[in-house]
């Protein structure tokens, strides 16, 4: 065996003096390794280049539709020239009926000298030719189109208008709009509706070149027809646009309709002075209608729940009770909004109550701090998978400086609601790879907000991770260690209750040491301090096994009786042999291998002398074994660890022995 190092620092593994990093917001538990916060505000450096593409792609649109409208007008004029002309082959002919009336009185005065009489000429009814009504349906439609042009194009530069108005609010809720918004344009199609509109106008173009085949039209019921519906649909456009964005909320007033299954609301983008103006007009009919479910449908509701569930032989407590998707009062609060700008805040907050119906939680549009989280983790999602040329430690410096305000803010505000975290953590798990992370709140019985802080922030670095340009730093990162750490201690240094069993796969990979080990890269102090830690979580961990303050059931439902023991043992060791092969503190090492020796060796000792096996014993035995069968072919270990190893494995044997001859006794009584 290799002689023991001699130490290359001062630092000595004390097991009383033990301390491990704890999670905790960053008010409570400083972080030891923070990420650097970047320079100025993160969320204006987030949004400024999405707001330079968000302006080049409705500035694309908007000369588009100035050149439409530009063409349109002309084009319009063309065809009123030619309607002008042709609508008059509708009517008879005003020379014609002269004609005809010249010949009558001629007939007449031949009539008079003539006295064998003549045939008196009839004025014949007018009726217009096929082809002339074809052409100017057809011309007519043409002009009706062209306009339609002009009007879907006056509207949609509207909407680019109040899609890019950001005035007068903070950087990170102009970050959250402006997700809002371009997932808005997206699922209501406004770009379709702008690619739509060359269409229109080749259609109307079409249209005039076929009636110029024919080239005759009139003013008569059969060219009303076609035209009244073209006319139509055109308005009908014009009044949808108008009141869709007051229609949305009625469906919210249900309180069993829940038409989004995944994700929120996609607020209707159809906003223009005419819309505006019917939302302002429109909260005596949204009260009405909120009234009518609250009081006349959701009790009936009720009742007819409970009573189909007692015809079940169902349980009353679990028939479930139909719960509001939104707040009413807060829909028409909402509605009430003056502006634009004031009804996309507020729409931050319904899409995000939205997603948490039936958690117990609530943010009300009234409430002026709430942290729009969906919004907000949306953007952050798209600006990691679509990181472009920004500094990659910049860009990570950015990203998680935005996350971690947002985070504190969630943590400030709803510090009294659990679920509220739990939300952050949901909206976070949509953006990781599936198996990669089981979040600790799926397994640990109770609530802690200080681990969930920490748990998110680690969730939201392995998110980064997916990006192939960050791949490579995340890792080596201290901060993302720092985490793993502190989340390890939370389940090392205390008998966490866990609510099942979990499989290894689902179960949080900060402890299936999934990730890279320490860095090489990092300086001598930093790889101390992280020694330091593996050192005090590992002898922690067979230190709570063997408080008696701590009793065995609380012990036989936590971490440390899982099968992930073998993992976490095994991992605490790689790495501290990491450390001592770099002979950064070997005495550290030496003196937190003792340290657990020593306290096996007693335990044991003592059992063996008392004859007596209980079922803490068992767990220190199996926990042993695995500490054993890890340091007994490595050649590394210094001297005083491999003499206290040669003495406790034969411990561990008859121990062992001893337990399994207790559980044969024990078998045929039970």
């Amino acid at each position: 065996m290799a002689a023991a190092p001699e130490a290359t620092t001062s630092s000595v593994f004390k097991p009383d003096e033990a301390k491990v990093w704890r999670c905790g917001h960053p008010q409570d538990s400083e972080h030891k390794y923070p990420i650097p916060e970047p320079a100025g505000d993160p969320w204006e450096a987030l949004l400024t280049p999405l707001l330079f593409q968000d302006k080049a792609q409705c500035e694309a649109w908007k000369d588009e539709v100035q050149n439409l409208l530009i063409f349109a007008g002309l084009f319009s004029a063309v065809v009123t020239a030619f309607v002008i002309d042709s609508y008059k082959t509708l009517q008879p002919d005003p020379n014609d009926a002269i004609i005809n009336l010249l010949s009558r009185i001629d007939a007449r005065q031949a009539d008079a000298l003539n006295s064998t009489g003549t045939i008196t000429p009839v004025l014949q009814s007018f009726s217009p030719a096929h082809s002339a009504i074809r052409i100017n349906t057809v011309w007519l439609l043409s002009l009706v189109l062209s306009l339609t042009t002009v009007l879907f194009g006056i509207i949609s530069l509207q909407w680019l208008r109040e899609h890019q108005h950001y005035h007068g609010i903070t950087s990170k809720q102009a970050y959250a709009i402006f997700h809002m918004r371009a997932e808005a344009l997206k699922k209501w199609y406004v770009p379709q509706l702008f690619a739509s509109l060359p269409l229109i106008l080749q259609g109307a173009l079409v249209l005039f070149f076929i009636g110029m085949i024919d080239f005759l039209l009139s003013l008569n019921r059969k060219v009303a027809i076609p035209i009244i519906l073209v006319i139509t649909l055109v308005f009908f456009f014009l009044v949808c646009t108008t009141v869709l964005p007051t229609l949305q909320a009625f469906p919210l007033f249900v309180p069993f309709l829940k038409l989004h299954k995944s994700g929120a609301p996609a607020q209707c983008p159809y906003k223009s002075p005419q819309s505006l103006a019917f939302r302002s007009i429109s909260g005596a009919a949204l009260w009405i209608w909120s009234k009518f479910f609250s009081d006349v449908l959701y009790y009936p509701i009720i009742l007819i729940r409970h009573l189909s569930a007692s015809l079940r032989k169902e349980n009353k407590e679990k028939s479930e009770v139909p719960e509001w998707v939104l707040n009413p009062h807060d829909i028409r609060v909402v509605w009430r909004k003056r502006t634009w700008i004031e009804f996309d805040l507020a729409w931050l907050d319904v899409r995000d109550n939205y997603l948490t119906t039936g958690r117990g939680i609530r943010a009300a549009p009234t409430f002026p701090l709430h942290v729009p989280l969906y919004d907000l983790v949306q953007g952050l999602g798209h600006a990691i998978k679509d990181h472009g040329a920004m500094d990659p430690e910049y860009f990570i410096d950015t990203v998680y400086g935005c996350f971690q305000e947002m985070s504190q803010n969630t943590h400030d505000i709803h510090h009294y609601q659990y679920p509220y975290q739990l939300h952050l953590q949901a909206l976070l798990k949509r953006f990781l790879k599936r198996g990669v992370f089981g979040y600790i709140s799926d397994v640990v019985d109770g609530e802690n907000f200080d681990l969930l802080y920490d748990e998110k922030c680690l969730a939201f670095l392995t998110i980064m991770i997916s990006n192939r340009s960050l791949e490579a730093i995340i890792p080596r990162l201290e901060h993302f260690h720092e985490l793993s750490l502190r989340i390890m201690a939370f389940f090392s240094t205390c008998p966490q209750k866990l609510k099942e069993e979990p499989s290894g796969q689902n179960f949080p990979f900060v402890i299936r040491f999934d990730h890279p080990g320490l860095d090489s890269t990092w300086d001598s102090a930093t790889l101390e301090d992280f020694a330091d830690q593996w050192a005090a979580n590992l002898y922690s961990f067979f230190r709570v096994i063997n408080d008696p303050i701590v009793t065995e059931g609380a012990l036989a439902h936590s971490f440390h009786a899982h099968g992930l023991v073998q993992d976490f043992i095994t991992g605490a060791l790689v790495r501290l042999m990491q450390v001592h092969e770099a002979n950064i503190n070997p005495t550290l090492v030496a003196e937190c291998l003792l340290a657990v020796i020593n306290l096996l060796t007693t335990t044991f000792e003592s059992h063996l002398s008392d004859d007596k096996v209980t079922k803490r014993a068992d767990l220190l035995l199996a926990a042993a074994l695995t500490f054993s069968f890890q340091l007994e072919y490595h050649t590394w270990l210094p001297d005083n660890v491999f003499r206290g190893m040669t003495r406790l494995n034969p411990i561990i044997t008859r121990y062992r022995q001893l337990s399994d001859e207790a559980k044969k006794n024990a078998s045929p009584r039970a």
